[in-house]
């Protein structure tokens, strides 16, 4: 799992939301066109916008319907300077992104956004274990069980590819 943010910005002091308007400007609508292409070219294998949730609730979101689970390492997560941790996992970016790709894609996505002067980084690792866990300093910890702790609700279940409400 890979996190691709926007650096260039400024933090809000009344709501974590990370503006990179001002700093990217025009530039920011090439900057969206290169997820479609990762798509298209097979190199990510899923992708959500990181939103009011953060980061962390985000990765929620995208690995709960799978079941899936993943360990996330706190100390690879780019983030802008001056701005603390625990802020950056629950602001919302302008511009983040969580991508999943095979090991042997991780290079081209990294390389992709590079291009466009975007941070990317491994920063979890997927699992089929359905706990979100972090890391941080080589210390480890459950944030959430997400087969007892939904965030959504939905999963897949039913029929293949299918979504369901597990409380419908």
């Amino acid at each position: 799992m890979l996190l691709a943010c926007c650096l260039e910005g400024t933090m809000r002091s009344d709501h974590p939301y990370f503006s990179s308007s001002a700093e990217r400007g025009g530039r920011l609508a090439d900057d969206v066109r290169v997820l479609p292409a990762l798509a298209e070219d097979g190199i990510c294998l899923a992708a959500r916008d990181v939103s009011m949730a953060g980061v962390l609730g985000s990765l929620a979101m995208l690995l709960e319907p799978s079941g899936c689970g993943a360990s996330v390492d706190l100390d690879a997560m780019p983030r802008p300077p001056g701005v603390a941790l625990t802020t950056w996992v629950t602001a919302f970016p302008m511009y983040g992104f969580l991508l999943c790709a095979a090991p042997e894609a991780v290079a081209e996505c990294r390389a992709r956004f590079a291009a466009r002067d975007i941070a990317c980084e491994v920063v979890a690792t997927v699992d089929a274990g359905g706990e979100l866990r972090v890391r941080r300093e080589g210390d480890e910890r459950l944030l959430l069980d997400l087969a007892r702790e939904p965030v959504t609700g939905l999963r897949v279940g039913g029929r293949p590819g299918g979504w369901e409400n597990p409380e419908s």
